[in-house]
């Protein structure tokens, strides 16, 4: 799965530490979302983007 996180970030003017303060996702884990090593859950994803203000469809990708 792709995302795009990173983008949607920068962006934003936001950071991977604020987006993991803002969502209570350890940013550890985030930083592996982003960089696509490990799929979140639905609910994960679902966190993420309420918290960008983006659709899901907007962050994340089944296009490989």
């Amino acid at each position: 799965m792709r995302n795009r996180i990173a983008s949607i970030l920068a962006k934003k003017d936001l950071t991977e530490s604020e987006l993991a303060r803002r969502t209570g996702i350890a940013q550890s884990y985030l930083n592996r979302i982003k960089n696509s090593r490990i799929n979140p859950t639905v609910a994960t994803a679902l966190r993420i983007c309420k918290v960008l203000q983006v659709r899901v469809e907007e962050a994340f990708s089944t296009e490989e």
